[in-house]
């Protein structure tokens, strides 16, 4: 399986927290909105890395899975959605989460928000998208083949990260992308895992529906009148399958009306707009900023390749 997050410990100390993310990947949205949150939102940082920018040797040193989003805070580094979240609601909890302590609801909250973090987001978008997907990959590997080539000619230059060289770092991250570009193909061996995600999917509509309805009045969020963790995950949750899939979203629409009239007042809130303010106009503008249309043609028309790996990487 792709490699998880961890908690690790920073080489500096970070005084507030600082949240290392692209806010239109749903796991950086699920922090980001823990974080609007949180009774620390207005005094944390943000830096957005841009559609590549978590292949950086910067990222790779405080995060070496290259994952995002991570969070700086204090002696650490904690490089998972899920566990920022964890983190945010034990130090920081904001006014609805508040309330869930307070109220006895922590266990329940914390059961849904582990049925969403469980669902693989990325497998099941590029599965409904089809193999065509895998040209979205095409920027990811250009940059890891790059730098894994780079930090190889810069070996002796290079502290190691966690016991292990930089190259080892990058050549991780390769493997890891090829597994989860195969796993998320018409491949006959991954239909299993596809289907098992796909349950994993109805699983997260039917317990939202039960919590929703559970609250005996309509505009109530998932736990009371106040936003809290289990909001910050589910509604990046809506947010990408509405992105992904408008007919599957109607659809389940249809099966769940209480979801519906949760999503249609939920978009108003301003915590809310922390995730659905980062859709297609802002990928487009982030493209054109950095030139990635441009810089990709040639891969996607098949006139370049990436730089070729030496036979002992590919070992």
């Amino acid at each position: 399986a792709l490699p998880t997050g961890t908690v690790r410990k920073s080489d500096a100390y970070q005084p507030v927290p600082k949240l290392w993310y692209i806010p239109f990947s749903m796991n950086s949205a699920k922090a980001g909105m823990c974080l609007r949150l949180s009774s620390v939102n207005k005094a944390a940082e943000r830096v957005d890395l841009g559609p590549v920018g978590q292949y950086s040797f910067e990222a790779a040193r405080l995060n070496p899975n290259m994952t995002v989003p991570f969070l700086e805070v204090e002696d650490k580094v904690i490089t998972d959605s899920r566990l920022i979240a964890d983190h945010l609601f034990q130090v920081s909890p904001g006014v609805g989460d508040l309330s869930v302590q307070s109220s006895g609801k922590t266990a329940e909250l914390t059961s849904f928000v582990d049925l969403i973090a469980a669902w693989d987001e990325a497998v099941w978008c590029f599965s409904q998208i089809g193999d065509n997907s895998t040209k979205a990959n095409i920027p990811r590997f250009v940059t890891l083949h790059k730098n894994v080539l780079l930090a190889a000619s810069q070996a002796r230059s290079l502290p190691p990260i966690d016991g292990r060289s930089v190259e080892d770092v990058y050549l991780k991250k390769i493997a890891g992308l090829r597994f989860f570009q195969h796993m998320s193909s018409s491949a006959p061996d991954a239909a299993d895992y596809q289907k098992q995600n796909r349950g994993a999917f109805e699983a997260i509509w039917e317990r939202a529906n039960e919590l929703l309805t559970a609250q005996g009045v309509a505009d109530a969020f998932l736990f009371g009148s106040e936003l809290t963790t289990a909001d910050a995950f589910f509604v990046p949750f809506l947010y990408r399958v509405e992105f992904i899939s408008k007919a599957i979203l109607k659809e389940h629409f249809g099966t769940y009306p209480r979801i519906r009239s949760y999503w249609e007042q939920v978009q108003l809130t301003d915590e809310a707009k922390s995730v659905t303010g980062f859709g297609k106009p802002y990928i487009a503008k982030m493209m054109l900023s950095s030139c990635l249309p441009c810089k990709m043609c040639p891969y996607f028309v098949g006139c370049r390749k990436c730089a070729p790996l030496t036979d002992e990487m590919e070992q």
